[in-house]
């Protein structure tokens, strides 16, 4: 079941949270730094964070499913990990995933000039701060 979801998590679920949801948010109010329909020429470095971000999910998934043979065949749909990742993203942050989803939220408020977007980064920033120290205290008394 949960290989199953897999697809539909990567390719459905992140994109529209990450992309369609900001995007949505933005048009609820004024694009500052936006002439007509184009962001002004400063707003589009918000994209590079954007382009880091996507870049480091899609390297966070394929370094995952490369190494999902290390689980056990048996998969349990808890919170508690199986398998503690080392390499890869891992090297560099123990939640790359969040980091990356950060790192598109702030790049798109930049983008799009959006106030509700950055709230938005603000409000996710603090979700994962929760996650992360609740999932850190998880592993310390494993």
């Amino acid at each position: 079941m949960a290989l199953a979801l897999t697809p539909v998590v990567w390719f459905v679920a992140i994109p529209f949270g990450h992309g369609v949801v900001p995007w949505a948010l933005s048009l609820l109010t004024q694009r500052f730094g936006w002439i007509g329909n184009r962001p002004g020429l400063l707003y589009l470095i918000g994209l590079l964070p954007v382009a880091i971000g996507s870049a480091c999910l899609v390297w966070v998934m394929i370094h995952g499913l490369s190494r999902a043979a290390d689980l056990p065949k048996r998969i349990d749909l808890s919170w508690k990990p199986k398998l503690l990742l080392r390499q890869g993203p891992f090297r560099f942050t123990r939640n790359p995933m969040y980091a990356s989803e950060l790192m598109l939220w702030f790049g798109w408020s930049i983008f799009y000039g959006s106030i509700v977007v950055l709230i938005g980064f603000v409000t996710l920033c603090a979700l994962v701060s929760f996650l992360v120290r609740r999932e850190e205290r998880d592993l310390a008394r494993q």
